[in-house]
C-alpha cells in the first residue's frame, strides 16, 4: 500500500471514529422516552450515524482488502446503515 492509500484509510477511519463519538456522546445521558421527544438530538445522531456508514462504504469500497484483513469487524452493518434513514 501506497503512504497515499495510507492517507485515505486513516481519513475514513478518522470520520468514523469521530462520527460515532458524536453520535454516542448525543445519547450518553438520557433515555430513550427523552432521545423520542427530542428531534434535535434524533437529527444529529442519525446525521453522525450517516457519515460513519458513508465513510465505511468509500474505505471498503476504495480499500477492498481492508475488510478482508479486519473480517471480525461488522464492515456490513456499518455501510448499511447509511441507508436505514435515507
Amino acid at each position: 500500500m501506497s503512504e497515499p492509500d495510507d492517507r485515505h484509510i486513516a481519513v475514513y477511519l478518522r470520520h468514523m471514529l469521530e462520527a460515532a463519538q458524536q453520535a454516542t456522546g448525543y445519547v450518553a445521558d438520557i433515555t430513550l422516552e427523552a432521545f423520542k421527544a427530542d428531534k434535535r438530538t434524533q437529527q444529529a445522531t442519525i446525521f453522525n450515524v450517516m457519515v460513519l456508514g458513508e465513510a465505511a462504504t468509500k474505505l471498503c469500497t476504495k480499500h477492498s482488502d481492508i475488510p478482508v484483513r479486519f473480517p471480525d469487524i461488522a464492515w456490513n452493518a456499518m455501510r448499511g446503515m447509511r441507508n436505514q434513514f435515507s
